[in-house]
C-alpha cells in the first residue's frame, strides 16, 4: 500500500478487482507456516500471469511505436 502510494480505500477497490476477474486468489495457508499476524495470503492466478505476460509485451513494443513517428 505504501510502495504505491495508494490509500486503504484505493488498495481494496483495487484488491476487489483482481479478486473479481480471476487474476489473484486467496490461499490456504497451512497451520505450521501461519504468520504470527493473520493476513490473507493472495497470489497470483495462471489468468493474472497470462495478464502480465500480455501486459508486459505490449509494454515492450511502446518504445518501438514512439520511435517511429
Amino acid at each position: 500500500m505504501y510502495g504505491s502510494f495508494l490509500s486503504y480505500i484505493q488498495l481494496n477497490e483495487y484488491m476487489s478487482f483482481l479478486l473479481d476477474k480471476d487474476l489473484i486468489s486467496y490461499q490456504q495457508q497451512k497451520k505450521e507456516t501461519k504468520p504470527k499476524r493473520d493476513f490473507p495470503l493472495l497470489m497470483i492466478t495462471e489468468k493474472g500471469t497470462h495478464f502480465m505476460s500480455r501486459y508486459n509485451r505490449m509494454n515492450e513494443m511502446i518504445p518501438d511505436i514512439i520511435q517511429t513517428k
